[in-house]
């Protein structure tokens, strides 16, 4: 994640010097190390104004990763809300456990 961050501020696509953004990529790529190495994994929860540069972090870490073969989906928040409770719905009445 670090390394692909730099190359998009080094060939000029991103502005670099945000350090608000940097502790961020540090920390997805954090995520990625303990991933990669089969350790436990905290989650990273970005928010920020407008802007700032959370979705690209995202699409930077998705596209790093694991590798090219692997599952992986990625999602916006909204998205992920309306799922979650599309299928809350739908077990509505029903004994399942809506989060097993």
């Amino acid at each position: 994640v670090e390394q692909a961050w730099a190359s998009l501020i080094e060939d000029g696509s991103l502005r670099g010097g945000d350090p608000v953004q940097e502790r961020a990529v540090a920390a997805l790529q954090k995520v990625q190390d303990d991933l990669k190495a089969g350790g436990n994994v905290t989650g990273v929860y970005l928010y920020g104004g407008v802007g700032r540069g959370k979705s690209r972090m995202m699409d930077v870490f998705h596209s790093t990763l694991l590798d090219s073969s692997s599952k992986k989906r990625r999602i916006s928040f909204h998205v992920l809300m309306r799922d979650l409770h599309a299928a809350l719905h739908a077990l509505r009445g029903s004994h399942a456990d809506p989060l097993p």
